[in-house]
């Protein structure tokens, strides 16, 4: 990351600066609440699995609400456009971990008692967060770079989810044999069949492959940059 000493004028200089600084307080719209939910299912729960989002799930479902209320905390520490966009940029699958560990950095940053300023241009360049001085100066930037699937690679788990989705609601117990692409049948094929049906909680394809969210958050990695702002 390269690091640059701010402008002169700044948006400080510019008497703006309270839009850096937004708190829960002043800004406390919720957007991931019942309403979101219910929007979210009507819109996307009767396509089948493997023609919507990954999120889905986190978005839609009751189990995943303290996940959407951490969510919803976050984005109301930052400006009303930046939450809008982030609320509704989290829930594609290209951005959902981006999103979600750029936020948790701020978490981490606040959590240590240092105040932060999201996205805010500083001589032309926009560090995810800028810890801020006392007297509202920058100290340092941080960038936090994650690295995330091919979007082939999230086709392919979507596909596999929708197998997975199908297979749990099929009323009898079945089995599944996997066919590798050249080598033809597994050696051994019945021995690693899984049982399936509604009262399994995962078929074949599911112990295969693993739950979809964990495998996008296994090949999802982040780390966090952090350089010094520079004298004045």
């Amino acid at each position: 990351m390269q690091v640059r000493q701010p402008v002169k004028d700044s948006p400080r200089d510019l008497g703006v600066w309270q839009d850096l600084r937004v708190t829960a307080q002043s800004s406390r719209i919720r957007r991931l609440g019942p309403e979101f939910v219910a929007e979210h299912r009507r819109r996307y729960g009767k396509r089948p699995p493997e023609c919507r989002q990954l999120t889905y799930d986190i978005a839609a479902r009751d189990d995943y609400a303290p996940w959407r209320q951490w969510l919803d905390d976050q984005l109301a520490l930052l400006s009303g456009q930046t939450s809008e966009a982030l609320a509704r940029k989290v829930w594609l699958d290209e951005h959902f971990w981006t999103v979600n560990f750029e936020l948790a950095a701020g978490a981490g940053l606040r959590a240590a008692g240092l105040s932060v300023a999201y996205e805010q241009a500083w001589d032309g360049v926009s560090p995810d967060w800028t810890v801020l001085s006392e007297q509202a100066e920058p100290l340092a930037f941080v960038e936090v770079i994650t690295d995330m699937p091919s979007q082939e690679t999230f086709a392919q788990m979507r596909a596999w989810h929708g197998l997975v989705e199908r297979i749990k609601e099929i009323p009898v117990p079945v089995m599944l044999c996997g066919v590798a692409r050249r080598a033809g049948p597994a050696a051994g094929c019945p021995a690693a069949g899984q049982q399936g049906g509604r009262d399994g909680h995962a078929a074949g394809a599911a112990d295969a492959m693993g739950d979809h969210r964990a495998q996008a958050a296994a090949a999802s990695k982040s780390r966090a940059t952090v350089g010094p702002a520079g004298p004045r």
